[in-house]
């Protein structure tokens, strides 16, 4: 991926240029070297000098060239696995202080723009969750309960997530076999109905 200049796409075409650094060149003593000058580096790099840390960012390449100048600017309070799973692999406790602490990371992010007055376009629509790809009823019926769950205020970073899931997933699978029988009605009377014309 280093030596492909095109793997950025839109995001490199679009924004202004890196700042332009040089190689290290010295021995720094520090109190917290930070390898990599994505997202996490960088927040790191600016929490500590707040809290009065001397932090140094070293980076291979350009700010942001890694995994961070490649996402598609979304900012979302949300993970790649389900809340259910994080409590099985660290308990209750710390599930609810990672949900919390994930529901509260859009804002930190948009507070950082603002202070910082970090030019990037930044706009708050709120949050996309689509269903593509639902190939069952019961997959849909999960989409549908997860938007009713989060337009309760139970989405998934919410630690009352998994009791919403568990009262409304039955609703949800009724409301979706409902459909589906009815959709299968209307196709069978379209059936019907051109069988007729012949």
């Amino acid at each position: 991926m280093l030596t492909q200049p095109y793997t950025h796409g839109l995001w490199a075409r679009t924004a202004p240029p890196a700042p332009a650094l040089t190689a290290l060149a010295e021995h720094l003593r520090c109190d917290v070297a930070i390898i990599g000058a994505g997202y996490t580096g960088l927040s790191a790099a600016l929490h500590l000098a707040q809290a009065g840390a001397d932090a140094i960012v070293l980076e291979a390449e350009e700010i942001g060239f890694g995994g961070s100048g490649r996402n598609v600017g979304l900012v979302n309070a949300g993970m790649w696995i389900m809340p259910d799973d994080v409590t099985e692999m660290l308990g209750k406790t710390y599930q609810e202080r990672l949900l919390h602490e994930l529901s509260e990371a859009p804002n930190l992010v948009f507070e950082l723009i603002d202070r910082h007055k970090i030019s990037c376009e930044a706009v708050r629509n709120g949050t996309l969750h689509c269903a593509v790809g639902c190939q069952t009823p019961q997959q849909a019926a999960e989409a549908r309960t997860k938007v009713v769950c989060f337009q309760a205020g139970y989405g998934e970073t919410s630690p009352h997530h998994a009791e919403c899931m568990r009262i409304m997933l039955p609703v949800a699978e009724q409301m979706e076999m409902r459909q589906r029988m009815d959709d299968i009605g209307d196709g069978l009377a379209l059936i019907a109905a051109e069988t007729q014309r012949r």
